[in-house]
């Protein structure tokens, strides 16, 4: 019997954005189950689906969905050998083709969704102009769903505005929220900056001079061209540490803090003005200029500043063995410090961050302690000491994990990257 029998597909479009669909079916003609009306991240839902996350187990257990459906839809997507990455993969390309699975139907659609969104929709979205992160696309809906928040001064809104946002509930994503009657650019604007103060972001570093004086020439033997050399300064100012993978270590730290224009104050971001205060700073070499080159081709200016806890575990698989650094994380939870059972000398000191409290997202970050010291320098006293529901600045380095809870991914830090953030 199948238990979601028609599906009309809707796409919403938005410059820039996400892929949406809305998805819903007649309850006349569904055998019972209640009318759905949600708006779907498909983009989401396949990359949950398509990926080595989607097992029965979890599709059955967590996601809750019915046993015959977790099966159909496993099989559909690894083909008969059961396996990803084979050649009788049948990855899925539409909801229309999710829904044609014997046992999948609207509820099971909607609870995916529910499951997957906030794991894997968090993406970076740009709506009239207005760029957001996918944690700071996820709070403004929230707010506007909630008079205790929409309603307050600091999101600075007009009275006019708030009231057409409450009755244009419910709000399910940036896009219903853009199109709401009266809220532009600027609405648009005074919600994101309300959602990252909200969040805990801090404040976008300073880009590069308006007009770049810089010239084309070689830098410690890397031919930089006039727009390489703007490129570059704007990179060392704005790109995220996830970006600079391509630097080694050491030089991650003095990008961030080593520059000549550094602000006064605890945990504030260098701002750079010319490349060779960079190039001929004392122990940046041949390597560091190299890996600074390297990087510009993959980064383009204008999008995320800062790792985030969210963005970090969406793009996990992509972030192993890459460099990332929360500016502001919140410590949710500190576990007893744990001993290595085939390697007693070695011992972890972890903790669960989030890019707020209560946030749905959480990274496990530990740090290795041989003998009594880490190898980042921190002691088994005092690695997280005094940090639970705490904000802190923390880098380190994404890798598998085969530690129970961490979802088979943690943070290995870095003691010279963990401390107090920026205020």
């Amino acid at each position: 019997m199948r238990v979601f029998s028609s599906v009309v597909v809707a796409v919403l479009v938005s410059a820039c954005g996400p892929d949406s669909v809305a998805v819903w079916t007649d309850a006349a003609e569904d055998e019972g189950v209640e009318l759905v009306e949600a708006e779907l991240t498909a983009s989401a839902i396949f990359a949950f689906l398509n990926g080595p996350d989607a097992t029965v187990e979890l599709l059955d257990g967590e996601v809750g969905l019915d046993g015959r459906a977790a099966r159909n839809i496993v099989a559909h997507v690894r083909g008969p050998d059961g396996a990803l990455g084979t050649g009788d993969d049948d990855l899925l390309q539409s909801i229309a083709e999710l829904d044609a699975i014997a046992w999948v139907g609207a509820s099971a659609i909607a609870a995916i969704d529910r499951y997957a969104t906030p794991r894997y929709g968090l993406q970076d979205v740009v709506v009239e102009g207005v760029r957001f992160s996918g944690a700071e696309a996820a709070e403004v809906v929230a707010v506007c769903n909630d008079d205790a928040r929409l309603l307050l001064n600091d999101v600075g809104l007009t009275g006019l505005q708030r009231q057409k946002l409450q009755l244009a509930r419910p709000h399910t994503s940036i896009a219903t929220v853009a199109a709401t009657y009266g809220i532009g650019s600027a609405a648009l604007t005074k919600l994101r900056d309300f959602a990252a103060r909200a969040l805990g972001s801090t404040p976008t570093p300073p880009p590069a001079p308006a007009t770049c004086q810089e010239a084309a020439g070689k830098r410690d033997g890397v031919f930089f061209t006039a727009a390489d050399a703007c490129k570059a300064v704007t990179f060392l100012n704005t790109a995220r540490t996830s970006d600079m993978w391509r630097l080694p270590r050491t030089a991650l730290d003095f990008v961030y803090f080593g520059g000549p224009n550094r602000p006064l104050g605890v945990g504030l971001r260098s701002r750079w003005s010319a490349l060779n205060e960079y190039t001929d700073a004392a122990g940046v070499g041949t390597g560091a200029v190299t890996g600074l080159f390297q990087s510009l081709a993959a980064w383009t200016p204008g999008g995320p500043t800062s790792d985030t806890v969210a963005d970090a575990w969406a793009r996990r698989a992509e972030l192993v063995d890459r460099p990332v650094r929360f500016d502001r994380a919140f410590v949710s939870r500190v576990f007893p410090v744990s001993v290595d059972p085939n390697r007693p000398w070695i011992a972890y000191a972890c903790g669960e961050l989030r890019d707020a409290p209560g946030a749905a997202t959480y990274v496990q970050a530990c740090f290795t302690m041989v003998g009594a010291d880490s190898a980042g320098g921190c002691q088994a006293e005092n690695c997280y000491a005094n940090r639970l529901n705490t904000w802190v600045q923390a880098r380190g380095e994404l890798a598998r994990s085969t530690v129970s809870g961490s979802g088979g991914f943690v943070i290995w830090l870095s003691n010279s990257g963990f401390g107090t953030p920026a205020p």
